[in-house]
C-alpha cells in the first residue's frame, strides 16, 4: 500500500498555512472584521496554531509510522473541511457587506457617471481582483478634478469600500486555493476506501458550490430589492411634491399679501399716531385759550353781579320747587 511522503504533506501544510496568513493580513489591513464575527476570527488563529503543531508533528520524525501520518492528516483534513465550510460564508458575508456600502455611494451622479463605462449592472459579478482594481482606477485615480467634483470625504469613502472589496476579492481566492488543497490531500494514494473519500469530498465540493450559488442568488434579490425600494421613493417623493405644489404656492401668495397688509397697517398706525399728537396739541392750545378768556373775564365783570344772579336762580328754584310738589 503506497504511502503519500510526509515531505509532500509538510509542503501542502506550508502551502494552506500561508493562505490562511494571508487572509488574516488582508482582514487587519483594510479593518474590515465586523465586532460581531470576532469569534469566527479567533477561530481563524486556532486553526493557523493547529496548522503548526501538525508540521511540528509531521517534521518531528521522518520515519513515522502510517497509522500516525494518517490519523495526522486525517485530523487535520477534517479541520480543514470544516474551516472551508464556515469561512467561505463568511467570505460571502464580506461581500455583501461591500456590496451594500457600495450602494450608498452610488447616489452621486459624478462616481455613476466615472464607473458607467465598466458595464456594471449588478455588483453581485464584483468578485475578482481584476473587477475591484478596475473600479480603484476609474474612481480614485488621483486628478484635481475629482476632488472639485466630488469632494475629498466622499474619495476617502469610496477608497475604504473599494479596499474592502479588494481585499475581499484576495480573501475568495485563498478559499479557492484552500479548496483545491483539501481535494488533492488523500490518506494513502491505493487506500481501498478512495472511492468512498472521492465521493465525500465531490459531495463536499457540491454542497459547498450550492451554497455559494444560493448566497449570490439572495445578493442578487437584495440588489434587485433595493432597486426597486429606491425607485419607489423618489416615484413617491415626485408624487407628494407634485400634489402639495399648488398649496404651497397658495400659501406662499397669501403669505405675501398678509405681509404687504402688516406693513400698511404699521404705515397707518404711525398717521394715526401722528394725528392724536397734533389733536391733543391743539386741545392744549384751545384749554390754555379758555383759561385765559375765563382770567379776562373776571377782570371786567364785578363778582357782585355774579352774585344777585346766583340768589334770583336760587329763589327761581325754590319757588318752582312749591308749585310742583
Amino acid at each position: 500500500m503506497k504511502i503519500r511522503p510526509i515531505s509532500k504533506y509538510r509542503q501542502t501544510l506550508f502551502e494552506v498555512y500561508n493562505s490562511i496568513q494571508e487572509i488574516c493580513f488582508l482582514l487587519e489591513d483594510v479593518n474590515i472584521i465586523p465586532s460581531a464575527n470576532q469569534k469566527d476570527i479567533q477561530f481563524l488563529y486556532k486553526f493557523a496554531d493547529n496548522i503548526n503543531s501538525t508540521i511540528t508533528r509531521l517534521s518531528s520524525n521522518e520515519n513515522i509510522s502510517h497509522i500516525s501520518q494518517r490519523d495526522t492528516i486525517s485530523s487535520f483534513n477534517y479541520n480543514l473541511n470544516f474551516f472551508i465550510e464556515k469561512f467561505n460564508v463568511f467570505a460571502e458575508k464580506l461581500f455583501e457587506d461591500v456590496r451594500n456600502e457600495f450602494h450608498f455611494i452610488l447616489d452621486s451622479p459624478k462616481i455613476t457617471e466615472m464607473i458607467g463605462n465598466l458595464n456594471i449592472d449588478n455588483f453581485t459579478s464584483l468578485t475578482t481582483v481584476e473587477q475591484w482594481g478596475n473600479v480603484y482606477e476609474s474612481i480614485l485615480e488621483p486628478t484635481e478634478s475629482k476632488i472639485d467634483e466630488i469632494g475629498q470625504k466622499k474619495l476617502d469613502l469610496c477608497e475604504k469600500i473599494i479596499s474592502k472589496g479588494l481585499a475581499a476579492s484576495k480573501i475568495k481566492n485563498e478559499f479557492s486555493v484552500l479548496f483545491n488543497i483539501h481535494q488533492e490531500i488523500s490518506l494513502e494514494e491505493n487506500n481501498p476506501n478512495q472511492s468512498s473519500i472521492n465521493e465525500q469530498l465531490y459531495q463536499t465540493n457540491q454542497n459547498l458550490l450550492k451554497q455559494i450559488e444560493n448566497l449570490q442568488q439572495e445578493n442578487m434579490k437584495k440588489d434587485q430589492k433595493f432597486r426597486e425600494l429606491k425607485a419607489e421613493v423618489k416615484k413617491e417623493r415626485n408624487e407628494l411634491e407634485e400634489k402639495y405644489e399648488n398649496e404651497i404656492e397658495h400659501l406662499r401668495r397669501e403669505n405675501d399679501m398678509l405681509s404687504k397688509k402688516y406693513e400698511a397697517l404699521l404705515v397707518a398706525t404711525d398717521e394715526i399716531e401722528k394725528d392724536l399728537r397734533e389733536e391733543k396739541q391743539r386741545s392744549w392750545i384751545f384749554v390754555q385759550q379758555l383759561r385765559d378768556l375765563q382770567d379776562s373775564i373776571a377782570d371786567t365783570v364785578p363778582i357782585s353781579r355774579f352774585e344777585k344772579s346766583q340768589e334770583k336762580y336760587i329763589k327761581f328754584l325754590e319757588m318752582l320747587q312749591k308749585y310742583t310738589t
